[in-house]
């Protein structure tokens, strides 16, 4: 991450509600609150990593910021400007800024096109000239052989799919990319691959990710700064090292306390949860963790926790945090 830090994205009290309609035994309209007041920076060149169980609402933020879905509040600024107040017309123009890289590369592969009209695809879409020796350049930068360009997605391995659409995710020459869960579809031994070609390609184009998993260690190593989600809020955000040496939050303590040690040697305190994960649809009143947590409060049921700086660089959303600072 760089010294002098340049703002490339700010989310600013972002929440998206999708409604589910009456329910059979009430006639009252019901909505899942899948993000909720959602604030924070990118800078250019770090990846900022989104971690925590499914259903947290990690995915649903990716797509909040490249807008293929529609935010119920909030903003979302990319280089100073507003693209949720932009146009059609101004989002097709701005859309070549930033891109996404899906978790299921044959999903998000079209499968009666060969691997030169995928990536050309985006290439065409904006009329940019000598298409030809930008797929080169592109296939050759992600490890896929100039031989392989006729074929389709299905005569490719899960690991090579992935680096098509990796290729075609940066055939625009983005500025930002999103990866939501690039990996986890993958072999353990193909994820390091594709982790360190993408640890690569951000040094080589200069790019910027928003990294979404739900592995820890994943995380870990590709990111900058993370942040840990729980049903729709960030509970706590920092930098990488000083969230798994230090994690102040006691979700983000369970979890780190679930991530295996490689030294069986070596024994790491386990935390564990009570009870179930809450229903989106109904959340806790105050804060939505106080179910589930051993310090929990009677301020902890009543009032919710705004997230805070508690040290430098180290933001917490906790009302028993101070606790964890002795």
């Amino acid at each position: 991450m760089q010294t002098t830090k340049q703002e490339l994205v700010r989310v600013e009290n972002l929440s998206k509600q999708f409604s589910m309609g009456s329910s059979f035994l009430s006639k009252k309209k019901q909505s899942i609150r899948a993000v909720e007041d959602l604030s924070f920076s990118i800078y250019k060149g770090e990846t900022l990593g989104i971690v925590g169980e499914s259903g947290c609402g990690k995915s649903t933020t990716g797509r909040l910021l490249l807008r293929l879905l529609e935010a119920t509040s909030g903003s979302v600024h990319f280089e100073g400007e507003d693209i949720t107040s932009f146009s059609k017309e101004q989002l097709r123009a701005k859309r070549k800024d930033f891109q996404m890289i899906f978790q299921d590369p044959y999903a998000s592969l079209n499968p009666r096109m060969t691997v030169e009209d995928l990536i050309s695809e985006p290439l065409v879409t904006y009329k940019v000239p000598n298409r030809k020796e930008r797929v080169l350049e592109l296939i050759d930068a992600v490890g896929i052989s100039k031989d392989y360009l006729n074929r389709y997605p299905h005569e490719f391995s899960g690991g090579q799919r992935q680096r098509i659409g990796i290729a075609r995710s940066l055939a625009l020459n983005p500025k930002f990319i999103i990866a939501d869960e690039p990996v986890a579809a993958l072999d353990v031994s193909i994820q390091a691959q594709i982790i360190n070609l993408m640890k690569d390609l951000q040094d080589e184009y200069d790019l910027t990710y928003l990294f979404i998993a739900h592995d820890l260690s994943v995380v870990e190593y590709i990111s900058d700064r993370i942040a840990v989600m729980y049903l729709g809020n960030i509970v706590e955000l920092t930098v990488s090292e000083k969230l798994y040496m230090r994690p102040l939050h006691p979700y983000t303590q369970a979890l780190i306390s679930a991530i295996p040690v490689p030294d069986p040697s070596l024994k790491r305190e386990s935390v564990k949860l009570s009870g179930e994960l809450p229903s989106p649809m109904n959340p806790p009143t105050g804060c939505k963790f106080h179910t589930r947590c051993p310090l929990a409060k009677d301020i902890c049921k009543q009032v919710v926790p705004q997230l805070k700086e508690v040290e430098p660089e180290h933001f917490v959303a906790c009302h028993v945090v101070e606790e964890n600072l002795v």
